[in-house]
This record gives structure tokens, C-alpha cells and sequence, in this order.
């Protein structure tokens, strides 16, 4: 339902949200709330919980998807809030305002040729290196 909804949005209509609407109900689900606050209190504990569902292992194939970057529930906020939850291992390396941990999930979001590494490639960080300021991503096995 969320390429469904995606694509009802794109053309200006209204997700289908009522049960009897959606085909099944696994994949998308709607929060009505204004206050950023709360719409974090809600989806932390809601996203948790699907990603601990589909836990098979450490590498979860489970995302979060959000349209917004910035503010109390844009995806910087949520994915530190996760990290904290998920990965609450102090060890890590800071990078700019993030701090990245032996882990942690993470995506490329600028074009590596040199690493062949590419943006929206999905990678887990496998070791830390704090003295060199380093760190080894698993990206697909490379």
C-alpha cells in the first residue's frame, strides 16, 4: 500500500487509510496527529517494533521511510532516536552531527566511483576505527 498511496499522493489524492479500502494493511499505516512531539512518541515505539519484527538477524531488511529531513520528526531526528534504541552502544565515531557505531545501518547518499558505492546503496558499518577516524561499511558484500 505504500506505492498505492505514494502515487494517490503524487496525483493530489488522499491515501487510502480505512481498512476495508487497502488490500492488506502491512506495509502502510496513517497517524493524524499535528503536534511533532507526539507524531515522534507515537512512531518511535511503532517503528521499533517493526523493525524488531523482522529481526532475523542483525541486518534487518526493514526500513522507515520519511519525506522530511529536518526538524523533531524529520529523518535526522528519527534515526537518532533509533540509534538510541537500537544501538544504544556508546562507542562510535562522531562525523559532522552524526555519530555512526559498529551496527549501525546505514545509506550512501552521494555517488562513490572510486568505491563503487552509490547513492541509496544500504550498507552495515562492521568496525570502527576511532585513532584513524575510520570505518569498514558492508555494502551487498563489498
Amino acid at each position: 500500500m505504500i506505492v498505492v498511496n505514494a502515487h494517490r499522493i503524487n496525483q493530489g489524492e488522499f491515501p487510502l487509510i480505512k481498512a476495508e479500502e487497502r488490500k492488506e494493511a502491512t506495509d502502510f499505516y496513517f497517524i493524524q496527529e499535528e503536534d511533532p512531539e507526539k507524531v515522534l512518541a507515537v512512531s518511535l515505539p511503532f517503528v521499533l517494533k517493526g523493525f524488531q519484527s523482522g529481526l532475523a538477524s542483525t541486518q534487518s531488511k526493514n526500513s522507515s521511510l520519511n519525506p522530511m529531513h529536518r526538524g523533531t520528526i524529520g529523518v535526522a531526528n528519527l534515526n537518532l532516536e533509533l540509534q538510541k534504541m537500537m544501538n544504544p552502544d556508546p562507542a562510535g565515531i562522531i562525523h559532522g552531527s552524526r555519530t555512526f557505531k559498529s551496527g549501525d545501518k546505514v545509506m550512501q547518499i552521494v555517488n562513490n566511483y572510486d568505491k563503487d558505492v552509490f547513492n541509496g546503496d544500504i550498507g552495515w558499518v562492521l568496525r570502527i576505527n576511532r585513532e584513524d577516524r575510520e570505518m569498514t561499511i558492508d555494502f551487498d558484500g563489498g
